[in-house]
């Protein structure tokens, strides 16, 4: 999104909720120019609308309630049922060609999945309520991180992507 557009974007906000002219001050028009980089006016926009047409804190939006409503607005992609459908059918033909089923799953039912030999080992299974119920649960983990690195800025990817070796985190 361009400074002109994220511009456009704190007016609407600045005039809904009357917060006087330094409201689209200089600094927070670069703080949310950052944050919404990568998504396009018309995206923002829907979900300032969405917001505005949902909101009854009477409080101006943040930036990231904004993308929290365009994300209700977006098509989701598979749900858990579909994926676990196109799971089933792998399943019924892993025995001896898990590799080929494996490859013919989309990418986020493959990250649930895990690999041929896990559609391997679950076409031997003979409680396949319990492996659904553990597809269903690594789905929506695989779902919920991959929303998440969707909203990621570009540079913060880039970081993700360099060597980290050595770098350690404190829980304390």
């Amino acid at each position: 999104m361009t400074e002109r557009e994220t511009a456009s974007i704190l007016y609407v906000i600045q005039e809904n909720y009357n917060l006087g002219k330094n409201y689209n001050a200089a600094n927070r028009l670069k703080i949310w120019e950052s944050v919404f980089e990568g998504y396009s006016y018309e995206q923002i926009n829907a979900g300032l609308m969405m917001y505005l047409r949902t909101d009854t804190s009477g409080f101006p939006p943040q930036p990231g309630q904004i993308l929290a409503c365009l994300d209700n607005i977006m098509p989701e992609g598979l749900t858990e049922g579909e994926a676990w459908s196109l799971v089933y059918k792998a399943i019924c033909n892993s025995g001896y060609h898990a590799a080929e089923e494996f490859a013919k799953l989309p990418q986020v039912v493959q990250k649930a999945v895990g690999g041929p030999s896990t559609l391997r080992t679950w076409a031997c299974d003979d409680n396949l309520s319990n492996v659904k119920h553990q597809f269903g649960f690594a789905f929506r983990s695989v779902q919920e991180r991959e929303k998440f690195k969707q909203k990621m800025p570009d540079n913060i990817k880039r970081l993700g992507m360099q060597n980290t070796e050595g770098i350690e985190c404190d829980d304390n």
